[in-house]
């Protein structure tokens, strides 16, 4: 028989994270659109550091891109995805007027206005290059941002916020979604709270050799973490379910934790929950990674380059200065649970940069 009392620590939460798809499907004041003065600003300011070598891109902060108008817009989205519904789409910048690397400039710049930017992978890289480079997605150290293939709903290990450009759209596929995590709690803990209390004890999870000097190739952590009056949903079945394939000595997962893991990422694809928004060039998308799952479809890339290309997303993992409080086990996947300097992949020997070239 299933358990449908709700328990005193895990309560319905009403503030603006927790929203359904009808609130903004029909609504767009989650759409940014950037100005022709915006436009000016960012090109100046990335032509300011024309003669910055590749390997120094990376030291360069919000002081060294003056923004006047954008800046303040930047800072408010960011203060609406900390506090507020969780997303916002920028529209508008110009990438065809960039040159490759003036583009990777132009989105550190507006990246930095943000907050800080932290490692997004194994190789350092502070940019990393969403694209398909042919790896097998089911060899246990690959992570699916490098295949075509499709990304069920999650959260990324490393990030508060997590940022995306768009420099080059698929042939077909590649769509974007994303859920209010808040409100697929809500609706879970009303209709299914035993789920809710699942979700709450920790589950073993693979880091897929990106290991913190000192630490194992697993730990173990919650999904859902209820702290400081707030919840915060951290998802990804994807490890999870490879730390089941890699580590034998690790307990088997329980029905009960298979059931749980499937009825999240269902709720957050259901069209009550889902939100969809087919990427173009030059939108840059940002959402907040503890009250926000997201996925993406499966894609075919052009075949010829002339034609377009292989898809092309730069993503970013931002660290705000003004992020919200996190239970200690966060530490487990970060080196610092400092809001602004928290988040990221660190690896002993690896010291983080900008890479300009998608070349992993």
């Amino acid at each position: 028989m299933v358990n449908t009392k709700v328990t005193s620590q895990f309560q319905p939460v009403a503030n603006p994270s927790a929203w359904h798809s009808s609130r903004y499907k029909n609504n767009k004041e989650w759409l940014v659109k950037l100005s022709p003065e915006h436009s000016r600003e960012l090109r100046a300011a990335v032509n300011r550091h024309k003669d910055v070598p590749e390997d120094a891109v990376h030291a360069l902060t919000a002081n060294d891109f003056p923004l006047p108008t954008l800046g303040p817009v930047l800072q408010r989205l960011r203060d609406e995805i900390v506090d507020g519904k969780g997303f916002a789409i920028v529209q508008g910048l110009p990438t065809a007027d960039y040159s490759p690397r003036d583009l990777v400039v132009a989105y550190w710049a507006v990246a930095q206005h943000i907050g800080n930017v932290q490692v997004t992978n194994k190789y350092g890289h502070l940019i990393g290059h969403v694209k398909n480079h042919g790896r097998d997605p089911k060899h246990p150290q690959t992570r699916l941002y490098s295949t075509n293939a499709a990304q069920p709903f999650h959260c990324d290990r490393g990030a508060d916020i997590i940022g995306l450009c768009c420099v080059q759209q698929a042939k077909s596929g590649g769509l974007s979604s994303w859920a209010s995590s808040a409100a697929v709690y809500n609706e879970l803990v009303i209709q299914r709270p035993d789920v809710i209390q699942t979700l709450s004890e920790p589950f073993f999870t693979d880091r897929k050799g990106e290991i913190p000097e000192g630490k194992k190739g697993y730990y173990a952590m919650p999904i859902v973490h209820c702290h400081n009056g707030l919840i915060t949903v951290n998802y990804g079945g994807e490890f999870i379910q490879s730390a089941q394939k890699n580590f034998s000595q690790l307990p088997r997962l329980t029905q009960e934790q298979v059931e749980a893991m499937t009825l999240l990422e269902q709720t957050a694809a259901s069209d009550d929950f889902r939100m969809d928004y087919d990427l173009q060039p030059g939108d840059m998308q940002f959402i907040n990674n503890h009250t926000i799952l997201h996925a993406r479809s499966a894609f075919e890339d052009w075949e010829d380059e002339k034609d377009g290309g292989k898809r092309h997303l730069l993503r970013t993992w931002i660290s705000p200065p003004n992020g919200r409080p996190l239970p200690e086990v966060f530490g487990e996947q970060w080196a610092s649970m400092e809001p602004g300097n928290r988040g990221g992949i660190r690896v002993p020997g690896v010291k983080p940069h900008i890479s300009l070239a998608a070349d992993k």
